[in-house]
């Protein structure tokens, strides 16, 4: 795979390759944030008991938009991730376009650190938000820093903890909740009708399709077309079983008007002693959001790394250190993670800002996903998910409809100005792109015949 002549010389570290029960950890605590602990009440505020039923609808609705990400990872071995793939599918000039979008999205990682000291305050009313938010984005930028093995390592253990925790406070939850929460013909199942039980669904799916990220780390898995879509089949069932269990004791358990809009934390605490209670907050809410918060930085410089050393960017942005680690685009991601920390802005705000990228982001990759039959057709019947095409394209053309519903269904709740910037934002990208690659910076030469 050529570095396009470029000046920046890396010397890639050999390093363990990540196997499914890796994947699988990376998979879940990615997946799992903070979504589950503030979404969940949120969503029986505008649906009633019926938040868990949603929650089912949500995670098929959302593995349904996932499927391009399985299919591409079942065909290719690819350095760059889910750029190589828009750019390899659907041309260098898009995936550029690409590329450049995905640099914002190192905005998650400041939702993850102001919701970690939320619920750090929680505990310690006296702790300084920011500060706390702060320490824990440098934390984790420094241990993405330290490479792959050691992010693995670290989120092996945290996400064990937190599937640990979930299922104690649901299978403990449950337990204790009142029949009405099944109860179909309820006056408290659906308190909204229809439109209340879709919006519920609309909020979840947000929190449902976070381990689409496994296809970044092709390059560095063990058998990863095998493996990939095995971790993110796991990944998909562990969520069937956890968010509902979980939005069935967070619906069942108080009245509805107390459980309405408010968090897991306040469940816990109508069941548990506090210092229960305080360990859900650590082990629950606080290890979601740092396994997010892990499995974002780890995915983030994949494919922009594949990018640079494409000439999309400077050829300072390619430098990785010794442990293999793309120090610049991670250091770049945490200055665009700070900003809005350090000076206060919304975290509601800082996801709607995020809505439109996240989702056309992911319709590049449908996009991509469609084309590769015709543009890899060898590659595609190496495939281990290979179908015949006409089974294939019915199947896309479903989840191509799931993901326009999607962004339908996210966009009308944006306000103009929101949407207008992110128009102007796209222009700019454009502009840059024709430039650098009518310039000549740009060559495409990844390799797909990697096996």
């Amino acid at each position: 795979m050529s570095d396009n002549n470029q000046s920046v010389n890396i010397k890639e570290r050999e390093q363990t390759k990540i196997g499914f029960i890796s994947l699988l950890g990376i998979g879940i605590g990615t997946t799992i944030g903070a979504g589950v602990v503030t979404v969940t009440g949120q969503a029986i505020g505008v649906t009633g008991r019926s938040a868990w039923l949603a929650y089912l609808v949500a995670i098929v609705w959302g593995a349904i938009t996932v499927l391009p990400y399985v299919f591409l990872s079942s065909t290719f071995i690819i350095k760059g991730g889910t750029y190589t793939c828009v750019a390899g599918n659907l041309g260098p000039r898009i995936g550029g376009i690409y590329s450049c979008m995905y640099i914002p999205m190192a905005l998650n990682f400041a939702t993850f650190c102001v919701g970690f000291a939320q619920y750090v305050r929680s505990i310690f009313p006296g702790a300084n938000a920011k500060v706390t938010a702060v320490v824990i984005l440098l934390l984790f930028y420094l241990l993405n820093l330290m490479g792959i093995d050691i992010f693995v390592k670290i989120q092996n253990i945290l996400t064990a903890s937190l599937i640990t925790m979930l299922l104690i406070f649901g299978f403990y939850g449950i337990t204790r909740i009142t029949p009405e929460v099944f109860n179909f013909s309820s006056p408290e199942f659906a308190i909204n009708g229809f439109s209340g039980f879709i919006q519920a669904v609309t909020m979840f799916i947000f929190s449902t399709v976070a381990y689409q990220i496994l296809l970044n780390f092709s390059a560095e898995a063990e058998d990863p077309k095998k493996n990939i879509p095995k971790a993110q089949l796991g990944t998909l069932l562990v969520i069937c079983i956890v968010y509902p269990l979980v939005a069935i004791v967070a619906g069942g358990v108080l009245p509805l008007e107390e459980a309405a809009n408010q968090p897991l934390t306040v469940i816990a605490s109508h069941m548990w002693p506090t210092p229960m209670v305080i360990a859900f907050i650590i082990f629950g809410p606080l290890a979601a959001l740092v396994t997010t918060l892990n499995g974002n930085y780890a995915g983030y410089g994949r494919p922009l790394l594949g990018a640079a050393k494409d000439g999309w960017f400077p050829p300072v942005m390619a430098r990785q250190n010794k442990a293999g680690a793309p120090y610049m685009f991670l250091t770049l991601g945490t200055i665009i993670a700070l900003v809005p920390i350090l000076v206060g802005y919304d975290i509601s705000s800082i996801i709607r800002n995020m809505v439109i990228l996240f989702n056309v982001n992911t319709l590049f990759i449908f996009l991509s996903a469609l084309a590769m039959p015709k543009k890899y057709p060898e590659k595609w019947k190496e495939s281990k998910l290979h179908l015949p095409d006409g089974l294939y394209y019915v199947i896309m053309s479903i989840s191509g409809i799931l993901i326009l519903a999607s962004i339908y269904l996210q966009l009308r709740n944006l306000n103009l100005f929101v949407i207008l910037f992110t128009v102007v934002l796209y222009a700019i990208v454009i502009i840059y792109g024709n430039y650098r690659y009518k310039k000549g910076y740009v060559k495409f030469e990844r390799d797909f015949s990697l096996k």
